[in-house]
């Protein structure tokens, strides 16, 4: 019965942490994705979101997550949406607990941690919510359940498409595949027919993700598109400092420094796969934030073995006495969080029943958008790169400048972000290029350069307010 209660309040604690508004920049084009495949019964191939790269072919990852978040959102509501992926994302986690037998201690210090890393990354309304279960699940089999191996292809082939971290999947399970090699040739002779075998399926699962309706073309554009550009200016693929996603980043940082501990005191070396991934996804988290989340999800099994025998250890050194007092300051702790918490739930919630409210509070143009519907302008818009994406679902009867899908997007040698960013940041020097002859009106935030700069040029202010600017030539 203890045991019950525990990982229910381990599923409120991911519910309350998890939950949020749909207000990821990219939630727009991935629910109009999921509206398109649901109303037509064809994927969208093409582009028909923005004017710009109009002709653009586009290798699309995410349908499945993209069809869940349309059907979720349409049939149960933004709140039942919220809630319904919230609750699977704890009943996985608690599912990778047991398996994984941990202590109580390493139990409640991992789900705070994956509970402080999912609400950062806002997983649970964003296809990147399934790639985390995925990796998920990947790691339990190699790890912990190697029977369960022979349904990898399977898994693989959901996951490529679903999102695009399958190849992250591919690589861990390619450092397994390779020590289990290196183990038996070490003890043995390897015949072909165990080679074979063994190779059997993490090359089906390579190809399972062929299976997919672009084929090759999902792996080209995956290719294609990994750019340096994405890496300068999208702010999750920003190297990681206190400035971004700051509140992952002290969980971060001690739980890495303890994992590098716990690699000097076990040397357990049936586990270097896991060790070596662990140690790239770490140097790529330093690199860019985006793979915090699978530093946390692998590293902290471990790391949080040594933390477990340093709080054993402190138990047995206060005794009796100090062990009361310390659970009764954990009790009241808990009761402070846990009420924190569910305000912090409770407002999560109240925010997702009004569209404009959360708009609002993530600083999207809503008000800017009414004004647009009520006076409908004519011509081509240009629009903040961040507001792409909310624009295509909220203002479907305008093509966007560019929006979230195009942050790699490149053609007879222009790359849409480029263009972009030397528009909106340097105007004086770009107001007379050729794409930007083209624009006839433009919806940016008010504080911008840009906007300062057209108002200086004399275009009409038909709209404005403290999130943005509605302008006209």
């Amino acid at each position: 019965m203890k045991r019950n209660l525990f990982y229910l309040a381990l599923l409120a604690l991911i519910l309350f942490t998890w939950y949020v508004p749909p207000r990821d920049p990219d939630f727009g084009w991935h629910f109009k994705y999921g509206e398109h495949l649901f109303k037509t019964g064809h994927l969208l191939k093409e582009n028909i979101f923005s004017y710009n790269f109009a002709e653009y072919k586009w290798a699309n990852s995410y349908w499945l997550s993209q069809l869940y978040f349309y059907v979720t959102y349409t049939f149960l509501t933004p709140i039942g949406m919220g809630l319904l992926t919230s609750v699977i994302g704890g009943i996985c986690l608690i599912f990778l607990i047991k398996v994984a037998k941990l202590s109580r201690f390493e139990t409640f210090f991992y789900c705070l941690s994956l509970a402080v890393m999912g609400g950062s990354f806002l997983l649970t309304v964003r296809p990147m919510f399934f790639s985390t279960l995925f990796l998920m699940l990947v790691f339990v089999i190699l790890n912990y359940k190697p029977k369960w191996e022979k349904f990898l292809p399977l898994i693989f082939m959901v996951w490529a498409n679903t999102h695009a971290d399958f190849t992250l999947g591919l690589f861990m399970y390619g450092l397994f595949s390779i020590q289990r090699i290196i183990e038996k040739f070490r003890k043995e002779r390897i015949s072909f027919k165990w080679l074979a075998s063994t190779c059997l399926l993490p090359l089906t699962s390579v190809f399972a993700t062929l299976i997919n309706p672009y084929g090759i073309d999902l792996w080209k554009t995956l290719l294609k598109e990994t750019h340096p550009a994405q890496f300068n200016w999208i702010r999750e693929w920003l190297p990681i400092e206190t400035s971004i996603n700051s509140s992952i980043f002290v969980p971060f940082i001690i739980s890495s420094g303890t994992f590098f501990v716990y690699l000097s005191q076990k040397r357990d070396l049936s586990k270097l796969w896991i060790y070596i991934a662990s140690t790239v996804f770490i140097l790529l988290s330093i690199r860019s934030a985006y793979f915090i989340r699978h530093t946390m999800l692998i590293t902290n099994l471990f790391a949080l073995a040594i933390w477990d025998e340093s709080y054993n250890k402190v138990i047995e050194f206060i005794g009796p006495d100090g062990r009361k007092k310390l659970v009764q300051a954990g009790k009241l702790i808990g009761v402070v969080v846990s009420v924190c918490l569910l305000v912090h739930f409770a407002r999560n919630v109240y925010l997702s029943s009004s569209t404009r409210s959360w708009s609002i509070k993530a600083s999207y143009p809503y008000e800017a958008v009414q004004f647009i519907k009520s006076s409908p302008p004519e011509g081509n818009m240009f629009n903040n790169y961040a507001w792409g994406g909310y624009l295509i679902w909220q203002l479907p009867e305008y093509k966007t400048f560019i929006d979230g899908r195009m942050a790699s997007w490149e053609k007879d040698g222009k790359r849409m972000l480029t263009i972009y960013k030397d528009i909106f940041d340097k105007p004086e020097s770009n107001y007379d290029r050729p794409e930007f002859a083209e624009v006839a009106w433009v919806v940016v935030p008010t504080k911008s350069k840009l906007a300062g700069y057209l108002k200086e040029k004399g275009w009409q202010i038909r709209y404005e307010d403290n999130i943005a600017v509605v302008a006209f030539r």
